[in-house]
């Protein structure tokens, strides 16, 4: 076994992770749609746990309105694409990961081939109509993955393995488009979004996750709370023959 840098000392004394499981992390793939306020630590977390490769996948530019939250970003970054900005900001926290940036929205003609060849996959993402374009490029490739989502003072995430358990879809079917941005403070994407980075390690490490649980944080009251749920037979994405 190839000698492990000494940047990893810390977590190689938890026993769940060791070296082996650091070589675990080492070998995966992930894929991170959305490279905004929940993709920010999401990225920065798995990448200085050292997960081997890093996929991000953005269409979007930094706005002004972004900078309260999505802390890989600052005001010079105004305009530029956010996937090629945080493959940077990647690379600069751990060069051992290899990132590829892709600057393209994700679309129903494209998704699966996007996720295709990833162990895991996170969704970072804005809106429903993209979770559910994501959710179901996810399921027909059996990958896992884990969906996270903020708005003012409230977040929540899941971890999906199909199969196994639920889907975005089976949870919240066709949501209805938000209209008008959502309000947010910072602090609560960065919050969800490290847990995000954490139910994802914790998967790729082989150690037992929640899944079919759904964890609603309340940052006003700081309270948590865990939601057991149930696949829908008749959900589109996941319903039928598999599991």
């Amino acid at each position: 076994m190839a000698k492990i840098p000494e940047r990893y000392e810390r977590q190689l004394l938890l026993p769940q992770i060791g070296p082996e499981g650091q070589q675990k992390l080492a070998k995966a793939r992930v894929a991170v749609l959305g490279a905004g306020g929940l993709g920010a630590p999401v990225l920065q977390y798995l990448a200085v746990a050292g997960v081997g490769a890093l996929t991000i996948i953005d269409g979007d530019v930094v706005s002004p309105s972004n900078l309260n939250r999505q802390v890989l970003y600052t005001a010079a970054d105004i305009g530029r694409p956010k996937a090629l900005l945080s493959a940077a900001a990647v690379r600069r926290l751990n060069p051992d990961v290899a990132v590829t940036p892709l600057a393209q929205m994700l679309t129903a003609a494209n998704a699966q081939s996007l996720l295709q060849g990833h162990d895991a996959a996170m969704f970072c993402l804005d809106n429903a109509a993209a979770r559910l374009l994501a959710t179901r490029a996810a399921v027909a490739l059996g990958l896992p993955c884990v969906e996270g989502a903020v708005e003012a003072f409230h977040g929540r995430l899941m971890m999906i393995v199909p199969g196994q358990g639920p889907c975005y879809e089976c949870l919240h079917g066709q949501v209805a488009p938000r209209t008008g941005p959502a309000a947010v403070i910072g602090a609560m994407p960065g919050m969800v979004g490290s847990m995000m980075a954490l139910l994802a390690l914790q998967h790729l490490l082989g150690l037992p996750t929640p899944v079919g649980r759904l964890l609603l944080i309340d940052g006003r009251r700081f309270e948590i709370e865990h939601l057991a749920v149930k696949r829908n037979p008749a959900c589109p994405a996941c319903g039928g023959a598999r599991g």
